[in-house]
Formats: C-alpha cells, structure tokens, sequence
C-alpha cells in the first residue's frame, strides 16, 4: 500500500466519526448543568437553615434578656407575657412565623420558620421548589 492511499483511508475514516462528539459533549455539559444546580440550592438551603437557627437563637435570648424572673416564672401558665416581649423583638428582626415558651420558668424555647425558595428555577420542576424550614433555640436563666 502505498502512502497516499494510506492516507486516503485515514482521512475517510476520520470522516466517518465525524459529529460523533458532540451527543458526548451535549450529555457532559447537561450533567455539569445538573450537578451546578443541585449544588447551588443545596448551599442556598443550608444557609437559609442556618439563619433561622440564628434568629431563634437571637429571639430566645432577648426573649430571657427583656422578662424578669418573676414574669418568666409566671409564663408557665401564662405565655402571654413571652409573645409580648417576642413580638416587639421580632418586628425588628422581620420574623413573622415565631413562637416561644417557657417550661419550667428558666428556659425559653423559641421557635422560628420561614419558607424557603430555590435561587435557581428548574424548568421540569415546574419552578421554584418552596419548602418551609423551622429553628428552634433555647435560653437558659441561671
């Protein structure tokens, strides 16, 4: 066989694979695409929840900072004296979906939600997925 014959072969074989490429290209791209997404709404989901732990946190404390003993002794039959000192508390913070309580007259437990949004929209979802995520936080008076 000669050298340009043998080349000729080549170049037809290569000619023959042509194209073969890009469904190999288009499937990668579309798991990148996938595992970008999940990997975004995911974080977005675990720093969301970690805010609300944050705000029951904060609104249990302020919560035990603004009651006297006497008043948070009181509140284990009466918890309207906590929803008072708690919505002036979460006015301020922009909660909306809160409660808090006392069990045994030193530890107020608070508890917030919200709902959840993912940042990225996937179109055979059918959106946005909403999933409400709750927090809950105690504070104990020494």
């Amino acid at each position: 066989m000669t050298a340009p014959s043998m080349v000729a072969k080549l170049e037809s074989a290569l000619a023959d694979d042509a194209g073969t490429v890009a469904p190999l290209a288009i499937g990668l791209a579309s798991i990148l695409l996938a595992t970008t997404f999940t990997f975004v709404n995911v974080g977005s989901l675990l720093l969301f929840q970690q805010r609300e732990t944050q705000q029951a946190e904060a609104l249990a404390l302020a919560v035990d900072e603004a009651t006297d003993t006497e008043s948070l002794a009181a509140a284990v039959s009466d918890n309207s004296i906590l929803i008072r000192q708690a919505r002036s508390f979460a006015a301020e913070a922009g909660m909306s979906d809160f409660a808090v309580s006392t069990f045994d007259g030193k530890t107020v437990t608070a508890k917030v939600c919200g709902v959840f949004e993912t940042p990225i929209k996937i179109p055979f979802l059918g959106g946005g997925v909403l999933r409400a995520v709750c927090a809950t936080a105690k504070a104990r008076r020494i």
